[in-house]
């Protein structure tokens, strides 16, 4: 078995998993990559070149921007995968981190991409020794987090019905590798860092360092392209950051939230308070609708 153990931090898109790289960044013992994709993107536009051979496939992983972003010796990650024999997706993400790793001078290597969420089972299966770190945030904050950005949706259904996909993946990762997978609330990071990261390196088994709690405007996991909605992270951390979003939606928008993410939402420990008005009003028969005739059949309101 190989020794590789990797930390894969995932959740879902604005948790905080970018704050959380950023954090491990700063342990003197942790080399946290920027965001790489690699195994919900990249690995399937790189497995055609696999057939050419070391040379071919990894000159075509340096023309993506994610490679690139890394910052790492090409000739390094060819050697790593010719001292290996072998030349598939796994060895080839191994091969980037463990470069990555290797150049930054530092015992581990940690990953954040909040679309490996989807593929925790295939990752666990490459690397039996790799660990996880899950970044729980309320549903509703990271839904007003992604109506902020020009890359997401603005539709709450979508937003919604996503979120939830994404915490019931997850609960079953979590259910499937409960000794492998370490769950942390984005609420908690924020609003106690010190606690909480103390809490996540007893579990890894890494030192906690109070380089972590110390900011100084620079971070190593967040590219140039991405800072103008990643633009927070380094910035001292502020714990109102918790509760930003609770303006951020109308009456309504928040009862349809309640209503389509309450179920997960309480799963979590989050407060899912009584429906509203509109979620009363969407509960209505069809002859209660708006504009719609009476009916003798018609309860009301259910």
């Amino acid at each position: 078995m190989s020794n590789f153990a990797p930390i894969f931090v995932v959740g879902h898109a604005r948790s905080g998993t970018t704050l959380m790289a950023h954090l491990l960044s700063r342990n003197p013992e942790i080399a946290s990559t920027p965001e790489t994709n690699f195994v919900n993107r990249l690995r399937f536009a790189f497995e055609p070149f696999y057939r050419h051979g070391i040379d071919a496939t990894v000159d075509e992983a340096f023309r993506d921007a994610r490679i690139q972003e890394m910052k790492i010796d090409r000739e390094m990650v060819k050697q790593r995968l010719r001292d290996g024999g072998e030349l598939n997706s796994r060895t080839l993400l191994e091969a980037l981190l463990e470069t990555y790793r290797e150049q930054q001078g530092k015992p581990h290597v940690a990953e954040k991409s909040p679309g490996h969420l989807l593929y925790i089972p295939i990752i666990a299966s490459w690397y039996p020794k790799a660990r996880f770190v899950w970044i729980v945030r309320d549903g509703r904050a990271c839904i007003a987090s992604l109506r902020k950005v020009n890359f997401s949706t603005h539709a709450l259904g979508p937003l919604s019905r996503r979120w939830s996909r994404n915490i019931a993946y997850l609960l079953r990762a979590q259910s499937q590798m409960v000794d492998r997978m370490y769950a942390l609330r984005f609420e908690d990071l924020v609003e106690d860092t010190e606690t909480t990261l103390r809490g996540l390196h007893d579990w890894l088994g890494i030192p906690f360092s109070p380089l972590q709690l110390q900011q100084d405007g620079t971070t190593t996991v967040v590219p140039e392209s991405e800072k103008s909605w990643k633009g927070n992270v380094g910035q001292p951390i502020m714990a109102n950051r918790s509760t930003a979003w609770s303006d951020a939606f109308t009456r309504g928008e928040r009862d349809l939230l309640d209503r389509r993410c309450g179920v997960f939402l309480e799963r979590l420990g989050y407060e899912v308070p009584p429906p509203g008005w509109f979620s009363r009003l969407a509960a209505l028969p069809p002859c209660c609708s708006m504009g719609a005739p009476a009916s003798p059949s018609c309860d009301g309101w259910r």
